[in-house]
């Protein structure tokens, strides 16, 4: 939501900006382009923007032209709502159930685990587990026993 934040406090300050506008006025790194890119579609299809196709300037050549049309007040109520929403997203992940047994390959098979071979370090291999990108391991404290389980992120 910070990025949402910058580009629409941009706009407040500039009504009418180039995407390349954009992501010099708040200093988007290049390598994070696309991230930048898809929230500017994400805030036009939620009708905090609207976007045109306009020439630029500077070169000539078409290109996205972008205006905030919500205010800055429902720019606000607008990220609150969103940031809820991923809140309770998160809070609502899904727990990986194992079933009563589960068996485990050097390959994700669907699951979070997988034993380490190729993904380990050499002094490692065929000796730990791998969890999975999808999923995140949770510990907690029961009786005296720590208990381990993937949620899906």
């Amino acid at each position: 939501m910070h990025l949402v934040k910058r580009i629409t406090s941009a706009l407040l300050e500039h009504p009418f900006m180039t995407e390349t506008q954009i992501k010099k006025q708040i200093k988007q790194p290049k390598i994070d382009y696309g991230t930048c890119n898809n929230t500017l579609r994400r805030l036009c299809r939620h009708g905090v923007l609207r976007r045109s196709v306009g020439v630029s300037t500077t070169s000539g050549i078409p290109s996205w032209h972008y205006t905030l049309i919500m205010g800055e007040q429902h720019v606000d109520e607008y990220i609150a709502i969103q940031e809820a929403k991923m809140q309770q997203h998160k809070t609502k992940s899904k727990v990986f159930g194992f079933g009563s047994m589960h068996t485990l390959s050097q390959y994700f098979d669907g699951g979070p685990l997988m034993i380490g071979f190729g993904a380990a370090p050499d002094n490692l291999k065929a000796k730990c587990l791998i969890v999975s990108s999808g999923y995140e391991m949770v510990t907690e404290e029961f009786n005296g026993s720590t208990v381990i389980y993937f949620k899906e992120k």
